[in-house]
């Protein structure tokens, strides 16, 4: 048959098998098309295999419209996989970790000096701005952090982020959209062929183990608090509906809600009581904010002091922007820089050495690993009975009686360019020049 006889064909197939197709189970006949769907992407119904329908306009099943809400929850970012085309979209959150300011958020291990969203009075017993919770206040009392976090939903997540440290704890409850066995959750999608968890005698009108509702499922998930955000988890028909009602704790403009701890300097939604010439909480300035930050101290280790906020929302401050890289002569030593990168480091125990000169007393550059076809050494120091400097090990080489502090390791990349993290002579381990054949230790 040709090719053209082939195209003029084809329609008149496709019209003659449309409806065989559309009551077809799939292309295997068993209602598999391949993607792990037992129906057709848009059919207006969640079908085995789908994350959602953008078919179904609202409630359970329906693709969500955009991700940029996010869960109302400090210290998460969402992050969207997938698409509405092959109803496998979905928002998932990721969880913050490095001390960003502006970011609405405090990680664990940040601070006041290193985050300006984290708070410089935490642990005065009050939740004041940039708090959920504060440290010093006890369990059971209101402002106090939570100890466990625990919605009774199997179909959630529970996690606490942030940290009780730093007055930035919160609960955040997400819910669970995977069919897997054992969790004692039947999503959205998902049945007793996918998830063992999910009921066997959903549709009976008797609400048995492993079902929240059985005819009676909730219509609505909306509390009437506009500080919690009010989602749905499992379905209906999987018998496994329920609500999760989150609490807000994300400082943001017209949400209609002011989390605890946050203000009208950093969210619109608190009652204003900026302009009554009083310094309230949250407030920087009212009636007196500066204009620039000319003579305003700065800090070691920052490039500028930059004004920040507005007169408006008496937020107004001098930021200083801290310095993070390592360049010579401006008098500062980020973390993470060293002497070879930057002369402002001091040089120290397990630095980078040339010779001895480049180490200063009563350090040395330890020849023993100075080899000829080795970038240098490390600078070292003498050691007996007494330990070596934190970040450093005590070696002994050969019969010698006196140590030296080299360089602690965990692997290779922490070493610099032709060094190995090696375990010498029964010692921790440090790093050293590669041994075998051609790898002996050659003095200077």
């Amino acid at each position: 048959m040709g090719s053209v006889t082939l195209r003029r064909l084809v329609p008149t197939l496709a019209f003659l098998l449309g409806s065989a197709l559309a009551c077809s189970s799939g292309p295997d006949g068993n209602g598999n098309d391949g993607t792990g769907q037992t129906g057709p992407c848009g059919n207006g119904q969640l079908d085995e295999g789908e994350l959602c329908d953008p078919g179904i306009a609202s409630g359970p099943g329906a693709c969500p419209i955009a991700c940029s809400e996010g869960d109302g929850v400090a210290c998460t970012r969402e992050v969207v996989s997938g698409s509405a085309d092959t109803c496998d979209l979905t928002c998932s959150v990721e969880v913050v970790g490095a001390c960003v300011a502006g970011d609405n958020c405090c990680p664990p291990g940040c601070s006041a000096m290193t985050d300006s969203d984290c708070s410089p009075t935490c642990g005065d017993g009050v939740v004041d701005e940039l708090e959920t919770c504060d440290s010093a206040i006890g369990a059971g009392e209101e402002g106090a952090c939570p100890a466990a976090c625990d919605d009774g939903n199997a179909c959630t997540r529970n996690s606490r982020l942030g940290a009780a440290v730093n007055c930035s704890l919160v609960c955040a409850f997400r819910p669970i959209v995977a069919c897997e066995d054992g969790d004692g959750c039947c999503p959205e999608g998902c049945t007793t062929t996918t998830d063992d968890d999910c009921s066997p005698s959903c549709g009976d009108g008797v609400v048995d183990p492993m079902e929240t509702c059985d005819g009676n499922c909730p219509e609505s998930c909306d509390d009437g608090d506009a500080c919690t955000l009010d989602r749905f988890t499992g379905s209906a028909d999987a018998c496994s509906l329920a609500c999760v009602n989150q609490p807000l704790s994300e400082c943001r403009d017209g949400d209609g809600c002011c989390p605890t701890g946050c203000t009208f300097a950093v969210d619109d939604d608190c009652e204003n009581l900026c302009g009554n010439g009083t310094l309230d909480r949250g407030e920087t300035c009212d009636g007196d904010c500066p204009s620039s930050c000319e003579g305003f101290p700065a800090p070691d280790c920052t490039s500028e002091v930059r004004l920040s906020g507005s007169p408006d929302r008496c937020n107004v401050r001098c930021r200083p922007i801290e310095i993070t890289m390592c360049a010579d002569d401006d008098g500062c030593c980020p973390p993470g820089c060293d002497n070879t990168e930057d002369n402002d480091c001091a040089l120290g125990v397990g630095s980078p050495c040339m010779n001895n000169a480049s180490c200063p007393a009563p350090l040395t550059c330890f020849e023993e690993i100075a080899r000829d076809d080795l970038p240098g050494g490390y600078c070292s120091l003498a050691c007996g009975t007494e330990s070596c400097p934190e970040g450093s090990e005590c070696v002994f080489l050969e019969d010698s009686p006196v140590g030296n502090c080299l360089l602690g390791c965990t692997g290779d990349e922490d070493c610099r360019e032709g060094y190995e993290c090696q375990s010498i002579f029964e010692s921790a381990d440090v790093c050293y020049p590669p041994r075998g054949p051609t790898g002996g230790t050659g003095g200077g």
